[in-house]
């Protein structure tokens, strides 16, 4: 999902859903922000969904609400849950 804020750093906070119907992300993911592989590039001030470029794995773009395999280290409690790094993004 594209996020509705952003508040980044040198990481991003990217909320994930199980499908294209859910309104709500069911997790968020912690994800390094740059240009390489399993990094999102810096979105500017104001964004667009043009804006959002997710890089998986191999280094490819992998468009807005398509189907991907994340993988990390889950920290959180039930309802509260963030994905943190290093994050493997595999486009299925």
């Amino acid at each position: 999902m594209l996020p509705t804020s952003v508040l980044a750093t040198d990481t991003m906070l990217l909320p994930l859903r199980q499908n294209l119907e859910e309104k709500e992300p069911v997790i968020r993911c912690s994800t390094k922000i740059g240009n390489g592989k399993n990094k999102v590039e810096e979105f500017p001030k104001k964004y667009t969904e043009n804006d959002f470029e997710l890089r998986d794995n191999t280094g490819e773009l992998v468009p807005l609400n398509s189907k991907v395999r994340i993988s990390g280290k889950l920290i959180g409690s039930p309802g509260s849950f963030v994905l943190f790094g290093p994050l493997v993004v595999e486009r299925l």
